[in-house]
């Protein structure tokens, strides 16, 4: 199923950008006091796009979870 190949990358794009903001993190304490604004502001897009994978991350979880409840206690026709 090429979606559930999608949603199973999700928390490793999360963790790659989670990683990349720790790196800009420390590369901007390391450059202190010469701080670039696309340094910040980068390392606030790689911030957000990780928040971002993990709450997609969470809805699919929730609603992987919800369908499959629901077709556990779908009555079955006849």
């Amino acid at each position: 199923n090429p979606w559930g190949r999608f949603f199973i990358r999700l928390p490793l794009l999360a963790v790659i950008f989670d990683y990349s903001e720790n790196y800009l993190h420390w590369h901007i304490i390391q450059a202190f006091p010469v701080i670039t604004p696309f340094s910040i502001g980068l390392a606030s897009y790689f911030a957000t796009t990780k928040w971002l994978f993990i709450a997609v991350t969470i809805a699919s979880i929730l609603l992987t979870g919800a369908i499959r409840l629901e077709r556990r206690t779908k009555p079955v026709s006849k």
